[in-house]
């Protein structure tokens, strides 16, 4: 088993601040939770595979530690241009 103590801290953080951000965002912005949900669990793939590519299948786990974490800054992207869409709209009786 080769793996950082880095990668246990980060999956650790995701672990307890994902719920959290997704509470956040439901509450904060519904409209756009979804596209906070699929991000987050992006993320959460990527820090999984992480540490498990020190423990098993080491080439299948990074490729899938790096392609989750391309998915995650393109569903960021995604998540940006939907969110400035819903603030550009007006608002009714404003």
């Amino acid at each position: 088993m080769e793996f950082q103590a880095s990668e246990i801290a980060d999956l650790m953080m995701m672990l307890v601040l994902g719920p959290v951000i997704l509470v956040v965002a439901r509450r904060v912005a519904p409209s756009v939770f979804g596209g906070v949900a699929v991000c987050i669990g992006f993320m959460a793939v990527g820090y999984v595979a992480t540490v498990v590519e020190g423990i098993v299948l080491p080439e299948f786990f990074n490729m899938v530690e790096h392609a989750s974490y391309a998915f995650a800054g393109l569903a960021f992207i995604w998540l940006l241009v939907l969110a400035s869409r819903r603030l550009a709209q007006p608002r009714a009786g404003g």
